[in-house]
């Protein structure tokens, strides 16, 4: 009885998670593809100062003014970095620091999970400086591919497509294979064989992509490499909002997407990828674009 009701619990959660991935999908592709530079930076950074609210959250001192204010200050500091930036590719260097950040938290994780650090909240001053670390970084490489027109469009639902295909991939894979546990100190949940799962569904996600767009220039091995680079960084952010919630005594970052939690649980994957995939495209390929 108890078995059966566990697996009706995960079944109904599932459902809603297919739910609301069929309601967002479509909104999120038109929000890429359709609207003006100005409106999508506006509307991106409204959401990421929604995930910066429930950051804030997963604070030890939390508070309703603290997490407005903080929600506030990111907002503002996302639309400084764009309107004061001299020109697109001085985001580059937000994006570049983002890059540095989830290296240190690659060793905050794996210290977490080896006992080096006590899963505990620390100062309210360095969480937040964390969070501005995970956001700010992912909302300048999103806005930098948009306002580079059509081309930086499509990157970005590659980069989305990606990222979602490796979520996907590890989430079925990890739950009809997974038996190594990937961290089970900081996400007891997560496996090797599912983020073996989201690496092959992103390459072939890359894969697939490279040869619809038969782009005889760019070799295949290219779209591999970064599609499965995509995939691994995506572990990283999430594994690293696991962390935040467990020391937060949490499950969830939120409930405003059914079957899903929070904003952060939705964008924690893509915060990580996003920056790495910006100066990545930037690096190999400059101005070259997908058509």
């Amino acid at each position: 009885m108890g078995g059966r009701c566990g697996a009706g619990v995960v079944d109904a959660n599932l459902t809603r998670r297919i739910a609301a991935a069929i309601a967002l999908v479509p909104a999120v592709a038109g929000a890429v593809l359709w609207l003006p530079s100005g409106y999508f930076t506006a509307a991106a950074a409204l959401f990421v100062a929604v995930g910066s609210w429930e950051w804030a959250g997963l604070s030890a001192d939390a508070t309703p003014g603290r997490r407005l204010a903080y929600a506030a200050a990111t907002f503002l500091l996302m639309l400084l970095l764009f309107l004061l930036a001299p020109s697109p590719d001085a985001l580059l260097i937000p994006c570049a620091a983002g890059v540095a950040w989830w290296g240190v938290a690659l060793f905050w994780v794996v210290g977490a999970q080896r006992g080096r650090y006590a899963i505990t909240p620390g100062p309210a001053w360095l969480h937040g400086l964390r969070g501005w670390m995970v956001l700010v970084p992912a909302f300048c490489a999103l806005v930098l591919m948009h306002v580079s027109g059509a081309p930086g469009r499509w990157w970005i639902l590659l980069l989305l497509a990606l990222v979602w295909g490796a979520d996907v991939g590890a989430f079925f894979v990890g739950r009809r294979f997974g038996r190594r546990r990937l961290a089970s100190r900081v996400s007891p949940g997560k496996s090797w064989e599912g983020v073996a799962g989201g690496a092959v569904a992103s390459l072939g996600i890359g894969i697939g992509v490279a040869l619809v767009v038969g782009d005889t220039d760019t070799p295949l091995w290219t779209f591999a490499v970064l599609s499965v680079g995509v995939a691994l960084i995506s572990v990283l952010g999430d594994l690293t909002e696991s962390l935040v919630k467990r020391q937060a005594g949490v499950k969830d970052s939120g409930v405003l997407i059914p079957g899903h939690g929070g904003v952060l649980d939705r964008i924690d994957s893509l915060c990580a990828a996003a920056p790495c995939f910006a100066l990545a495209i930037a690096g190999m390929f400059g101005t070259k674009i997908l058509r």
